[in-house]
């Protein structure tokens, strides 16, 4: 027995021994933002690539002339100059390296010739002080030396016993590639431990990103190596199960609506269920659409031209079959604030309310209650005004500090309580006949930096966009006490969406919430009516959820 177990030992032995390994990868940090650059090279044949050199490889240099190996590719998964900065130093140590780039990532690198160019703008600003990054951003693409391999879907590349196979996964930019070599990724800045690669720049998509993420989560087991463009390496299961960056199919399925008209830059979102239609509102192009509910197809509904102004808040009256709109700009030379009725089915305007003071001040959302009364903010000041139903005049209703830059509005459905969302004091409970605000100022649930804000089944739904980061934006849900003029809990729906891009307002349909997740108003000008790029914008997305689930 012993000895039967003996051979057993040395066959298994043999056996292990016989398995070839001659995938090696050796990683060096590079450059301003220690991004990983891996030679990849085959043992036995000692046939050798770079992936993204970032800057000088001294390490790396050391083990290619330890190991006498020969550089055969130069290989490029997208061309962000923290990736490519080291390309023509490579090529002068190694002239028979033959640069591997796509061509689509070629042909955009040259398009923008520098990396500041294709930088969002807040991005540009943040990094204006540091020299060593501003010389980063200020590479010129045209003296990096042109490709001689063009890397397209499904082209492979030998190294010796080695395929190493190419794989398109755009998002992060349009031509970024990952590299399949073995049980091994390089995947760029497609995954990071536990992020995504950024994209706040121009020839990126969210959307691409997701679907390049989750062609890697479905193609490839998860035992399957990753080695990102920077930080730890990590394996596809992983990623999977923590990183909280990216949507899941069940998330991803919460997509209601895409509206491919990218410059809108919408902010209002309203439901009719006489039309079975949802109406959005635009800023650049001060114009309302009608996005049909069952079908998705939308149309123009109110013209650009009429009343061309920017349109923020809006809300429907189903029994005068009207929607009510929030609407600023710029008429003759002066600022106008206007709150306007349209008809629900044919457009006619049928009310409109002009600010006629010479005070600034930007009309931003509305609340109506059940007699038909209209409130509405006042985001340039601490007023909230109101609409009288009878007689058609507009007088401020409530103001002071307490209030401060008001911005979402809702009314609670016994008409006894106005919720208002102040910019700096939080969420502020109103008592409509006294004209007096109850309650404290909320501190133990913050409720700040709130945009859209509505009445749900006694707790008040906002977005909380005006935060320090995108990743803490979210949509939160603020429960109300038995009487409804105290907040005693809070939750978030949501938080750090992947599609998130400054999501504004959402409206309620039975038990669903549709958020318009992707305003992009950082691309619109301080003045408001210039986009800062358009390469960068993308579709208008609708998205969807379950509120009580």
């Amino acid at each position: 027995m012993k000895m039967i177990l003996s051979l057993l030992a040395i066959l298994c032995m043999l056996i292990s021994c016989s398995v070839r390994h001659d995938c090696m990868v050796k990683s060096q940090q590079t450059g301003l933002l220690k991004t990983n650059c891996y030679l990849v090279y085959d043992q036995i044949t000692k046939e050798a690539a770079l992936i993204d050199p970032g800057d000088t490889i001294p390490a790396l240099l050391r083990i290619i002339d330890t190991e006498q190996l020969s550089v055969k590719y130069v290989i490029i998964t997208h061309c962000h100059p923290d990736h490519i900065k080291g390309v023509n130093y490579i090529k002068e140590k190694f002239p028979d390296a033959r640069i591997c780039v796509s061509p689509v990532e070629y042909k955009d690198m040259q398009e923008y010739a520098r990396w500041r160019n294709i930088f969002d703008t807040s991005l540009v600003k943040a990094w204006s002080k540091d020299t060593a990054m501003q010389q980063l951003m200020d590479l010129d693409y045209r003296k990096i030396l042109p490709p001689e391999i063009a890397l397209s879907e499904n082209k492979s590349l030998r190294l010796g016993s080695l395929k190493l196979k190419v794989l398109e996964t755009p998002g992060h930019s349009r031509g970024s590639i990952t590299i399949a070599v073995e049980h091994n990724l390089f995947t760029g800045d497609l995954i990071l431990f536990g992020e995504t690669g950024d994209i706040r720049y121009k020839f990126n998509s969210r959307e691409d990103l997701v679907k390049s993420i989750h062609r890697i989560y479905d193609v490839f087991p998860d035992s399957t190596m990753i080695y990102p463009g920077h930080g730890n390496r990590t394996t596809v299961g992983v990623e999977k199960k923590t990183n909280k960056r990216v949507p899941d199919e069940k998330e991803r399925a919460h997509i209601a609506y895409r509206i491919p008209e990218n410059d809108l830059i919408p902010e209002g979102i309203a439901y009719s269920s006489s039309t079975n239609s949802f109406y959005i509102g635009s800023i650049f192009k001060t114009k309302i659409i009608r996005v049909n509910a069952e079908t998705g197809v939308y149309m123009d509904f109110i013209p650009s031209d009429n009343p061309g102004l920017q349109v923020l808040g809006m809300t429907v009256d189903e029994r005068t079959g009207s929607l009510w709109a929030c609407a600023n700009g710029i008429k003759n030379g002066h600022e106008i604030a206007a709150v306007i009725r349209f008809d629900l089915h044919d457009g006619k305007q049928l009310t409109y309310v002009e600010f006629a003071d010479t005070v600034p001040v930007l009309f931003n959302d509305l609340a109506l209650d059940n007699d038909g009364n209209v409130y509405f903010t006042n985001s340039s000041g601490e007023t909230i005004y109101r609409i009288d139903h009878r007689t058609g005049a507009m007088t401020p209703f409530i103001e002071g500090k307490n209030i401060a830059c008001p911005n979402g509005i809702t009314i609670s459905p016994d008409n006894k309580f106005l919720y208002v969302a102040s910019e700096t004091n939080g969420i502020r409970i109103i008592d409509i006949e006294k004209k007096i605000i109850v309650g404290e100022k909320d501190t133990t649930f913050i409720s700040t930096g709130i945009d859209g804000l509505k009445y749900y089944q006694n707790s008040l739904i906002g977005i909380q966009n005006g935060v320090w980061s995108e990743s803490e934006i979210k949509i939160c849900r603020y429960f109300l006490n038995e009487a409804g003029n105290g907040i005693v809990a809070m939750e978030i729906i949501d938080q750090d969406n992947f599609y998130f891009n400054i999501p504004t307002t959402f409206v309620i349909v039975k038990d669903h919430l549709f958020c318009l997740a992707t305003s992009q108003l950082r691309n619109l000008s301080k003045s408001g009516y210039e986009l800062i790029s358009r390469e960068s914008l993308t579709d208008i997305l609708v998205l969807k959820y379950d509120i009580d689930q």
